[in-house]
């Protein structure tokens, strides 16, 4: 019986393969997509969250950017991080760090072990201020 590989067990040579740094042209989606993930965050971590951004080269209308939505999640200094991190990933939020203080974790959504999934998106999870 064999055990399924999953992206955790990638070294850096596999990750690099399926997950190359490329830019494209703006993509006018780019903010609607935001906007609905933005909602699901809102409404899945309630009062945990004092703002989200959209940040990072997708946020700037028509230069090349990463395909990538870098989404900034701004929480209280007193938040339940393991919580959060909880609900993230029954978001399909995926990461390597453990939740401590501060918080400055990243998470991950859109990697699959084929590569690429529409939209990918990287999560800041950071204390308010930071």
């Amino acid at each position: 019986m064999t055990s399924k590989k999953t992206l955790m067990d990638l070294d850096r040579q596999e990750l690099f393969q399926r997950f190359p740094i490329i830019l494209l042209r703006y993509d006018p989606l780019w903010p609607d997509v935001f906007l609905k993930e933005k909602n699901r965050l809102k409404y899945t971590l309630d009062e945990s969250i004092l703002a989200i951004h959209h940040i990072g080269s997708s946020a700037v209308p028509y230069i090349l950017s990463k395909p990538t939505l870098d989404i900034l999640v701004e929480v209280h200094p007193k938040a339940d991080i393991e919580r959060i991190a909880k609900r993230l990933k029954a978001l399909g939020y995926i990461t390597e760090q453990t939740p401590k203080k501060p918080v400055r974790m990243v998470f991950m959504k859109g990697y699959t072990l084929k590569g690429y999934a529409p939209y990918p998106m990287h999560l800041h999870l950071r204390e308010k201020g930071d």
